[in-house]
């Protein structure tokens, strides 16, 4: 039996009316599709996992070998015990860091947009705002790097993190905005008749309703922040160097330790997986509750 029969029979075994050669092509075509798409986004990722616990000699054999021969996580231990702990530890303060003082100043700043339109801004603050998010990054470096190296502050947290806001509270006020206009504003209206005041109407009422918008957000922007490079490569030279920085230097001109390399991308990833996971459902809420509308 091919291929297209057996389509054709497992399809009509879940419909009564015969299915066309056309309809079966295109289950054969989306399948096809869906297939080579996993495979093109999951195979670099288990070959990551593969080469962090191989040694290093193993990592240098040709034909590779898709599962590691001798398998150790001294690639671990050698990032952890080295440069990579603190790498890490900077990558970890200055992207909390950021993202708590980015969500500070966008968030009070998205709902205002979202409830006075008219008196914030004009019609086109909106605009204005998510242009600065569309602005090429590499684009002000290297007046920045001027600005910062006149006052002293080249490789210090403080600079990271303003160097973050610069791109990070844009996109907060453009999508809490969004999500804050979502709400009626006649349940605040509601609250205030009740005795609340206005400040306690947006701390009781509409952050609450908000919150799983605040949950995408901060998502959003910690992993900008977590894997930033152009501004960690430029700002940083050891004291606040994060670790995506760090990854490039292991890659030498006589030796490549691909497992130590491996092995830092996987710990820089775990945060991300587990965060997302832990946070799943708050996220896809997030992401329906109007973060995409302009």
């Amino acid at each position: 039996m091919s291929v297209v029969e057996w389509t054709r029979h497992r399809l009509a075994g879940t419909t009564d009316e015969p299915v066309s050669l056309r309809g079966a092509f295109r289950v054969i075509g989306v399948t096809s599709f869906v297939s080579i798409a996993l495979v093109t986004t999951l195979f670099p990722l288990y070959w990551t996992v593969n080469t962090s616990f191989k040694p290093a000699a193993e990592t240098q054999t040709f034909p590779p070998t898709f599962t590691p021969e001798t398998f150790t996580v001294s690639p671990y231990v050698d990032v952890l015990t080295g440069a990579g702990s603190s790498v890490l530890a900077n990558s970890v303060i200055v992207s909390v860091g950021a993202t708590v003082l980015a969500m500070v100043i966008g968030v009070p700043a998205g709902y205002a947009y979202a409830r006075n339109p008219g008196k914030v801004g004009g019609k086109h603050l909106a605009f204005w705002i998510l242009s600065l998010r569309m602005f090429p990054p590499i684009a002000p470096i290297l007046p920045l790097f001027f600005m910062f190296r006149q006052v002293g502050m080249i490789d210090t947290y403080p600079t990271m993190m303003l160097l973050y806001l610069t791109f990070n509270v844009p996109l907060v006020v453009w999508l809490m905005r969004s999500f804050f206009q979502d709400i009626p504003q006649a349940v605040e209206e509601a609250a205030i008749m009740d005795g609340y005041s206005r400040l306690e109407a947006f701390f009781k009422v509409s952050l609450p309703l908000v919150s799983p918008g605040i949950v995408t957000t901060t998502l959003l922007v910690w992993i900008f922040s977590w894997n930033e490079f152009q501004f960690a490569l430029v700002f940083t030279r050891n004291a606040a160097q994060t670790y995506p920085v760090i990854i490039p230097s292991l890659v030498g001109g006589h030796a490549t330790l691909w497992n130590q390399v491996a092995a830092l991308s996987v710990i820089a990833m775990i945060p991300i997986i587990v965060i997302s996971l832990l946070m799943q459902k708050r996220l896809v809420r997030g992401l329906t509750l109007g973060a995409v509308k302009g």
